[in-house]
């Protein structure tokens, strides 16, 4: 009698967890915001699903858009955000230019994302101007100590 269960190798189930522990983390700072038939839609950092299903983080109710159509990948300090068609049947593009599927493709600011026949806007959020990265400061500091020096 044939087994209907597969082994799964430890690189596979390392693989499984990676994605699992990207998932949105909603106690997080949002990133960004889609916004959709005047609705809008707050992106987190990890994975933000879009589809159909009920069960996607950003459910759209047209028959265009399939139930697992999309996805927005997020870091947590929002510097790069990429949009991913899942194989889709009526694809999604950005600013019509349609996506291959699977494939990541960098969104920004502005840009207009479409999922089948529905239209969403994309906003990044931007970081106050007070809180710049260490980096900033320390390179800041050091140019005004260089700066002190000279004068």
């Amino acid at each position: 009698m044939a087994s209907d269960t597969q082994e799964i190798n430890e690189h596979e189930f390392a693989a499984t967890q990676l994605l699992s522990s990207t998932k949105v983390q909603r106690d997080q700072k949002p990133i960004a915001e889609l916004t959709i038939e005047e609705t809008m839609y707050t992106v987190f950092p990890g994975i933000t699903t879009i589809g159909r299903d009920p069960e996607c983080d950003i459910a759209i109710r047209d028959g265009s858009v399939s139930r697992k159509h999309a996805q927005i990948e997020a870091k947590s300090d929002g510097a790069v955000i990429f949009l991913k068609d899942l194989e889709s049947c009526n694809k999604t593009r950005i600013n019509n230019f349609s996506l291959r599927a699977l494939s990541n493709y960098q969104i920004k600011d502005g840009d207009r994302i479409i999922f089948g026949d529905t239209v969403g806007i994309f906003k990044l959020y931007k970081k106050p101007a007070h809180q710049n990265s260490v980096e900033d400061f320390n390179l800041r500091s050091i140019m005004v100590r260089k700066k002190k020096v000279l004068i």
